[in-house]
């Protein structure tokens, strides 16, 4: 399990992308990409804080490149901050390190690692399968039981662990209260959300076809949707606060994955041909939809893009 899982973020996260994204006097965007990586070794599971990308290094380290100061430091390591069965990192907020553990005798579990109190924080400790998928304000969103499962919320100040839902799959994610994921429905499957302040389950994209793949900022969610007769893969956009949906991007002539959302952007993976992949991303102001790496045999056949927001400037990495 553990290497099919290894070879599926293999397939996903291969080098490390950064993106600045300005718009020139004639609104048109612009792309500078920096590859942060080229040891040849497995360097994968990336993350964003403020300035800095973060990732694995296959060897039990987790590095960081500051764009502001360009310099690459050492943020956590196995010996120190990890313990042996350290697997992957999922998230750090500049206190906290969500990360998931496997031994072959106890499976997976989730812990997170304060750096303030210098402690280590067991999520779960259970023999079987619980990933961390997600973290936002001091919430760990998490799947019992694989791909699918129960989904948790564990609030990391009050120690507390609330049951989302016993039917979800993976990948869940979180923006300050709500909590998103995808689910099977008859010929295809759904998007749902939990409202974690109020306790509060509801539908975010039920139609026909295949729904999959959600990600959200504040009340946006956004996903990629595909099934219909004319064979297009689709970007949706909701706002849950007004319940509008936009269509972001649409194509029959190839398929596009993994979407990621900040306050300005939207990106999402690009596939011509199996195992020929790149990056494509939209302007949420303008609704440009632009290039940000062409296509190319020697990436991934699905690419992973992660963006966040900080300030004015929109960080993006892919592995």
């Amino acid at each position: 399990m553990k290497n099919g899982l290894r070879f599926i973020s293999l397939l996903l996260l291969l080098s490390f992308l950064f993106l600045t994204v300005k718009l020139d006097i004639a609104f048109a965007a612009t792309v500078d990409l920096l590859q942060l990586t080229s040891s040849g070794n497995r360097e994968d599971w990336p993350m964003i804080y403020k300035n800095t990308v973060y990732w694995s290094d296959g060897f039990g380290e987790i590095h960081g490149y500051d764009f502001k100061t360009t310099q690459e430091s050492l943020l956590a390591k196995v010996g120190d901050q990890l313990p042996a069965d350290f697997f992957a990192p999922t998230a750090y907020d500049g206190r906290y390190l969500v990360y998931n553990t496997y031994t072959e005798a106890r499976g997976y579990n989730v812990h997170a690692y304060d750096m303030k109190r210098k402690k280590d924080i067991a999520i779960t400790d259970e023999v079987g399968s619980n990933t961390a998928t997600d973290y936002d304000e001091d919430t760990v969103v998490y799947i019992e039981g694989g791909a699918c499962g129960k989904l948790h919320a564990y609030d990391l100040k009050r120690r507390r662990d609330t049951l989302i839902t016993e039917t979800a799959c993976g990948p869940a994610k979180i923006s300050g209260n709500i909590v998103v994921w995808g689910y099977a429905a008859p010929g295809g499957s759904n998007i749902y959300g939990y409202d974690l302040r109020r306790n509060r389950q509801f539908d975010v994209a039920t139609g026909d076809g295949f729904q999959e793949a959600p990600d959200i900022y504040e009340n946006t969610v956004v996903w990629i949707q595909y099934g219909d007769i004319e064979g297009r893969s689709d970007v949706y956009m909701k706002n849950l606060r007004r319940g509008t949906e936009t269509l972001l991007h649409s194509s029959s002539e190839y398929n596009m994955s993994w979407p990621s959302i900040s306050k300005s952007y939207v990106v999402w993976g690009k596939n011509t041909v199996p195992h020929v992949a790149g990056i494509e991303g939209v302007d949420l102001k303008t609704h440009e939809v632009f290039e940000i790496q062409e296509q190319g045999p020697h990436q991934n056949g699905n690419m992973s893009p992660v963006i966040r927001k900080y300030r004015s400037l929109d960080g993006l990495a892919n592995g």
